[in-house]
């Protein structure tokens, strides 16, 4: 949030000597694994932002204290998110990079729900936040793809399967072919 909030804000992070010699032993050693997975996890094409959401959602969770999904609907969530989108498309251009928003798919149980539970969610989110969000896109000229649009548009409920799989009973992610397609539409929507 520091670093949000204030553009200067800096940690002043220094690597004690022996954790350097450490990784320079662990370089020399692999190849220089450690500095290409820190390179390909934070590349240049690609920046997951699971993490920052992920501590998003878990300040939003301590405010909220009921587990109804009621800090989604917080407003603050919505300009927070804008606030970050905002400065990845700045931080893009100065670079003379192009930014681009990919939605991964929502659960099957949400895109094609059964109970009063996952039907709400999937108001709240696909009617809601991802409605507010592309509107916001839409008017800051952000390229983006909405996968949850391509399955529903051409998966349903008894065919899902080949997009999603299941581990121990529970929706896990996309198969190989859910990724084909989502890399797919990727390319032929906003690299091409």
């Amino acid at each position: 949030m520091n670093y949000l909030n204030d553009s200067n804000f800096k940690q002043n992070i220094k690597k004690p000597e022996n954790e350097l010699k450490k990784e320079i032993m662990l370089n020399d050693f692999f190849g220089n694994k450690t500095q290409r997975f820190f390179n390909d996890f934070f590349s240049v094409y690609h920046f997951n932002l699971k993490q920052l959401g992920n501590s998003l959602e878990k300040i939003l969770k301590k405010e909220h204290i009921n587990n109804n999904y009621d800090y989604l609907k917080d407003e603050s969530l919505d300009r927070l998110l804008f606030k970050i989108l905002k400065e990845f498309n700045k931080f893009a251009k100065n670079r003379d990079k192009k930014f681009y928003v990919v939605f991964n798919s929502l659960n099957p149980d949400f895109l094609f729900p059964t109970t009063n539970d996952s039907k709400k969610l999937k108001d709240l989110l696909l009617n809601g936040k991802l409605k507010k969000i592309k509107k916001y896109l839409n008017q800051e000229n952000i390229l983006f793809i909405d996968y949850n649009e391509y399955i529903l548009k051409n998966y349903n409920k008894n065919n899902v399967s080949i997009i999603f799989k299941k581990i121990d009973g529970y929706w896990d992610h996309y198969t190989e072919r859910g990724f084909f397609e989502l890399t797919e539409q990727i390319n032929n929507k906003l690299i091409k």
